[in-house]
């Protein structure tokens, strides 16, 4: 059974270009659709979860764990990327400065 942009590749078939043929690719199908690249859906649910919990009661562990500040070593080598980091990254890209309440 096909679903999701198998189906919609299906309907629409392939296309022609420099007189052969190939399938479509996902972005343009997407394109078609006007559907937001998996990265700004991605961003989109981040931000999201971020302003589900910035809403949630101080008690809650998804609060404290976002609040927490560890104390310690980071190990040696390249940082691994934190989910902080990523939403830091996209409110940045957003223009936005400062979204912590104090």
């Amino acid at each position: 059974m096909l679903t999701g942009l198998n189906q919609k590749r299906k309907i629409y078939g392939p296309i022609q270009e420099n007189g052969e043929w190939r399938i479509r690719m996902n972005h343009e199908i997407n394109r078609m659709f006007n559907r937001p690249t998996i990265i700004k859906d991605i961003r989109s649910k981040r931000l999201s979860w971020l302003g589900h919990v910035e809403r949630v009661d101080d008690k809650r562990n998804t609060k404290k764990v976002l609040r927490k500040e560890l104390n310690g070593k980071r190990p040696k080598g390249r940082p691994r990327k934190r989910w902080i980091d990523g939403i830091n990254q996209d409110l940045k890209d957003l223009g936005i400065r400062e979204w912590k309440n104090k």
